[in-house]
């Protein structure tokens, strides 16, 4: 948490000068929900510190197509895909863009290199970005290959995940299942449970944990085009949601958290997402 604050006043000065990022940094440091999810093994915080990591990593490669910058860049993204995958899509869509500018001379390549020299810089600093992605990501796919017998890239969970948060029994807060399993020998997540006993019970045999994935994530994408207007409905609910004061819980209910802190409490009252929120903007 502390050195995510470190970035966060990093990032800003390099963007917006010295003021801004000492107050952005200050802000990250005496934020109420990043203080409380520093006190628990959840992801969020490891998660907040890999992204600040490859943003600024980013910001510091985006102008020169140098190697090592863009390499760093995708190593530190690649570490932050492990604890959540979704980074990978603007990922891509980033490098896509930097392709995209250098073809069409955003940069002019400096007076001792030709055209064709400085287009094969670029691409060489995008093949080292999806390199320095490729390497924190492979050995987990080689362990879910060796261990799970199935070719997963990161996690397998996408799929479902995509059903809780889009199929007929979401409502934009609280993802829910149509079914409940238990298990009394061990713990199971209940999601995991659900994924796999339906889409084994619809495909009538086992399946692989890539397989139910799949499964869930056509079911999603046929129930989207069944019922586009209510989907269209959730995604305004969930979007006027994220912009809103209160933090939308996933595993922890943070104001009854922060209750057992009475200065983080009267401290969340005032600093709270819905002023962080618009300095994004």
């Amino acid at each position: 948490g502390g050195l995510s604050a470190l970035l966060v006043f990093f990032l800003g000065r390099r963007l917006f000068g010295r003021g801004v990022g000492a107050a952005a940094g200050l802000l990250a440091a005496v934020y109420p929900v990043l203080v409380f999810f520093d006190g628990e093994l959840l992801f969020p915080n490891l998660l907040a510190f890999l992204d600040l990591l490859f943003a600024l990593a980013l910001v510091a490669a985006w102008p020169k197509p140098r190697g090592a910058p863009w390499f760093a860049a995708g190593l530190a993204g690649g570490l932050s895909a492990i604890a959540r995958p979704n980074i990978l899509m603007p990922m891509a869509a980033l490098a896509a863009w930097r392709a995209w500018g250098w073809r069409h001379g955003a940069e002019v390549p400096p007076a001792n290199c030709s055209r064709r020299e400085s287009r094969r810089q670029c691409a060489l600093a995008l093949c080292l970005f999806a390199l320095g992605a490729a390497l924190p990501i492979a050995p987990v796919t080689l362990h879910n290959r060796i261990v799970g017998k199935d070719w997963v890239l990161i996690a397998s969970q996408g799929g479902i995940v995509a059903w809780a948060g889009n199929g007929p029994y979401a409502d934009g807060f609280n993802p829910t299942s149509g079914r409940l399993y238990t298990r009394f020998e061990r713990y199971e997540d209940t999601f995991e449970l659900y994924a796999k006993h339906e889409a084994e019970e619809a495909a009538g045999r086992p399946l692989k944990a890539s397989e139910v994935s799949r499964y869930w994530s056509r079911r999603t994408a046929r129930h989207i085009a069944e019922n586009p207007g209510r989907w269209l409905a959730l995604m305004g609910k969930k979007i006027a949601g994220f912009w809103t004061r209160e933090e939308v819980r996933n595993n922890k209910y943070i104001p009854f958290a922060l209750s057992y802190s009475p200065p983080l409490a009267a401290l969340h009252r005032v600093l709270n997402f819905g002023l962080i929120g618009p300095f994004a903007l």
